[in-house]
């Protein structure tokens, strides 16, 4: 065998060594990335719902606007569409 070959089969070796030692400190890891993950898609769906409810009060507010004020005033503002 010629001495790259060697040092391939060795260094895909330590490789192996070195995951099956370290493998439940990866794992780990993983889970704290696949937590931290989750979380940020969470937070960004909860953004999401909050600026939609806020949207969907926005419309209730000038929906209510519309059918408590008189004409005269919602034509002033433009706001009788």
């Amino acid at each position: 065998m010629n001495s790259f070959t060697e040092i391939t089969k060795e260094i895909i070796g330590q490789s192996k060594q070195f995951l099956r030692e370290n493998a439940l400190q990866l794992g780990g890891l993983s889970a704290v990335a696949a937590t931290l993950f989750t979380f940020n898609k969470l937070t960004d769906m909860r953004i999401r719902a909050l600026e939609n409810q806020e949207e969907l009060r926005e419309q209730q507010a000038v929906a209510l606007l519309k059918q408590k004020l008189p004409l005269s005033v919602l034509r002033k503002y433009s706001l009788s569409k």
